[in-house]
C-alpha cells in the first residue's frame, strides 16, 4: 500500500519531525475525534487499530465502519488540507499511539524540510488513491448484489449460491469463494455455491468458527446467525498473502457483504413462514 515507510523514515530522522510532531497514547475505545467536529491535525499510527465510523442517526449512537487504519496508515488530511469538518469519527479500537501534526506545523514542516515534506505528501496522495478505489469497488459491489433482496427465494441456497457468482465475478479471479448453510434434517452444512480459481490444500472445520473473521493471512470467513445458532458460512480464500492494511480494507467489504447475507437471510425465512401460513390455511379453508 506504501512504498516508503513513514514510521521507519521517524526513527530514522526523529531530529527531522520531533520539532513538529508529538505522539499521543489512547486506550481502547477513545474517541479520537467526533464527525462534524472542527479540524485541524493529521495523525500517523505509530501502531495500534483506528476505525473510522460514520453516524447512522443523528444521536451518533450507532456507526458504520469505513475503514480500519493499522501501523504506518495515517488520517484525517482532509482537515488538514482543505480545512474541512470531519468527515467521520476516528476511534481506537485497541491501546494505540498516533504522531499528531497541527496544520501549521504540517506546512512549517513542509516548508523547513522538503524532501521529507514531499516524502509525506506522496504517501498522503497513494493512500488516498488507494481509499477512492477501495470505496469505488465497494459501492460497485454493494449495488450488485442489493438486487438480490427484491428476489423472492424458496430455498436459501439459491441465494447464496448468486452471492458466490455475483461476487467471484467482482473479485476477478483472485478468491476461491464457497459458501455453505446449515441443514436441519442432518445437522450438517450443505455446500449451496462455489467458484474456485486455483488449487488449494488449506482445511476448514466449519463448527470450530463462530464469527466473522480472518483465519490466516490470507482467509477469511464470514458468518451468519440466528437466535444465536450459525446458519451459513461463506469463505474467501486469496491467492496471495495479503498484509495487515490490505486484510483491513478487504475486511469493510466482507462486512458489507454480511450485512446483505443477513438481511437476504431474513427475508427468505420470512417469505417461507408466510408461505406455509398461507398452505395451512387454505388447508383449513378445505375441511
Amino acid at each position: 500500500m506504501k512504498e516508503i515507510s513513514l514510521i521507519k523514515l521517524f526513527s530514522e530522522k526523529p531530529e527531522v519531525f520531533k520539532k513538529y510532531f508529538s505522539l499521543k497514547k489512547y486506550e481502547t475505545n477513545a474517541v479520537i475525534f467526533r464527525e462534524n467536529s472542527a479540524g485541524d491535525t493529521l495523525f500517523l499510527i505509530g501502531n495500534g487499530l483506528v476505525s473510522i465510523e460514520k453516524s447512522l442517526n443523528k444521536e451518533q449512537t450507532e456507526f458504520k465502519e469505513l475503514a480500519l487504519l493499522s501501523d504506518g496508515d495515517f488520517f484525517g488530511e482532509i482537515s488538514v488540507i482543505e480545512e474541512k469538518t470531519r468527515t467521520a469519527q476516528a476511534r481506537a479500537v485497541a491501546e494505540t499511539e498516533l504522531y499528531e501534526v497541527k496544520r501549521t506545523d504540517f506546512f512549517a514542516f513542509t516548508k523547513a524540510f522538503p524532501e521529507e515534506g514531499m516524502t509525506v505528501m506522496s504517501n498522503i496522495m497513494k493512500i488516498s488513491l488507494n481509499r477512492l478505489q477501495h470505496t469505488s469497488k465497494e459501492l460497485t459491489l454493494l449495488f450488485h448484489i442489493t438486487k438480490f433482496l427484491t428476489r423472492t427465494y424458496s430455498d436459501e441456497k439459491d441465494f447464496l449460491k448468486e452471492i458466490v457468482d455475483e461476487t467471484a465475478f467482482f473479485f476477478e479471479g483472485d478468491w476461491n469463494i464457497e459458501s455453505y448453510f446449515y441443514n436441519y434434517f442432518n445437522e450438517e452444512f450443505d455446500k449451496a455455491g462455489s467458484n474456485c480459481e486455483f488449487g488449494s490444500d488449506e482445511a476448514v472445520k466449519l463448527s470450530d468458527i463462530l464469527e466473522n473473521r480472518w483465519l490466516t493471512e490470507n482467509m477469511y470467513t464470514l458468518v451468519t446467525r440466528e437466535n444465536d445458532a450459525v446458519v451459513s458460512y461463506i469463505l474467501f480464500n486469496c491467492r496471495e498473502k495479503l498484509s495487515q492494511n490490505e486484510r483491513n480494507n478487504w475486511a469493510t467489504i466482507f462486512n458489507t457483504i454480511s450485512f446483505i447475507v443477513s438481511s437476504g437471510l431474513k427475508n427468505i425465512k420470512q417469505y417461507k413462514e408466510l408461505a406455509l401460513m398461507d398452505k395451512l390455511k387454505n388447508r383449513k379453508n378445505m375441511i
